[in-house]
């Protein structure tokens, strides 16, 4: 071969290993932007399912709030009912001693 020849076949050669060494950096970088974006889709998933259980949370602790205001007020309710009761009782009995007193004079 000729020195022109071997010349030729050198730059085709190194031709072919830059384009090889090219495509394996190219390929380490989409491996890496791959593995990135698994990831990230890892991450979102994590939030998707921390908000789900937020939610799930809020609602169950709404739930609890609404009972606990209903409890209160049946609690706050039966309370004033029994004072009533109590006062009525008081009234009663004064009214009951009121006349048994009047009837002994």
């Amino acid at each position: 071969m000729e020195d022109g020849q071997i010349m030729v076949v050198l730059i085709v050669a190194i031709v072919m290993i830059a384009s090889i060494i090219k495509a394996k950096i190219r390929a380490e970088g989409g491996e890496n932007l791959k593995h990135s974006k698994k990831h990230r889709r890892a991450q979102q998933n994590e939030r998707l399912e921390r908000d789900e259980v937020l939610f799930k949370m809020n609602e169950q602790l709404d739930r609890i709030t609404q009972r606990l205001a209903a409890l209160e007020t049946i609690v706050t309710d039966e309370d004033r009912e029994l004072k009533r009761e109590f006062q009525s009782l008081k009234s009663d009995v004064s009214q009951s001693r009121q006349s048994l007193n009047s009837e002994r004079y």
